[in-house]
């Protein structure tokens, strides 16, 4: 398969994008700060008019491109546990069954208080132990690990093809990137982390140089 090559999907309805970075590092990302007034951006009401009042402010620091896409807009991974979403989460294992995670919200320094409170608020009713999406992420997490203990889930690997073939390279990124829903970069990080196991010596890695403007 050729990774650099591959072939742009011609009816595409998802507008976002997941990217492999090297070293295995990820990102998925979509255009989040809308124009509608009564579009909610993932957030509060609160939490909106506040990005869109400093809309003009991100373009002049970021571009267009980033300033679109954002903090808010996808989810990033680096490798090895790692990652940015709407929050900051550290991943830390504790043993074959059982993973700590430790997650922040943040927000500007000089923003109002009702919006660090709204920001603050939608973290722990969305994310943590008592957050809505974590229980339900929680739940596809725990199957993964209890479906690989049973017999078929010992006898075949697991299957992550989708999207398998159809990267692409994306201007203003720098990595590979598919434009459809893709395990790319799932399979881009356990591969680099097979490649860790399994080599000798670090010095036999081999690492992907990257320099970001």
């Amino acid at each position: 398969m050729d990774m650099a090559g591959g072939r742009a999907p011609s009816n595409n309805s998802w507008s976002g994008w997941s990217g492999y970075m090297g070293n295995g590092h990820s990102s998925t990302n979509a255009p989040t700060v809308s124009n509608n007034p009564n579009a909610g951006d993932g957030g509060s009401r609160i939490e909106s008019e506040y990005y869109r009042a400093h809309q003009a402010e991100a373009k002049a620091r970021l571009g267009e491109y980033r300033a679109a896409t954002g903090s808010r807009g996808g989810a990033s991974t680096v490798f090895p546990n790692f990652s940015h979403q709407v929050f900051v989460g550290n991943w830390l294992p504790k043993g074959p069954d059982k993973t700590e995670v430790w997650s922040y919200c943040y927000f500007e320094k000089d923003a109002p208080k009702e919006v660090k409170d709204a920001i603050r608020v939608r973290h722990t009713w969305q994310m943590g132990p008592s957050g809505n999406q974590d229980q339900d992420d929680m739940n596809n997490w725990a199957q993964c690990t209890d479906s690989g203990k049973t017999f078929m889930g010992k006898k075949y690997p697991i299957n992550q093809q989708l999207g398998l073939g159809r990267d692409i390279q994306l201007e203003r990124f720098h990595g590979i990137a598919n434009t459809r829903p893709s395990e790319l970069c799932q399979r881009e990080y356990y591969d680099f982390w097979a490649q860790l196991m399994e080599a000798p010596s670090w010095s036999q890695v081999k690492l992907t140089p990257r320099t970001v403007k």
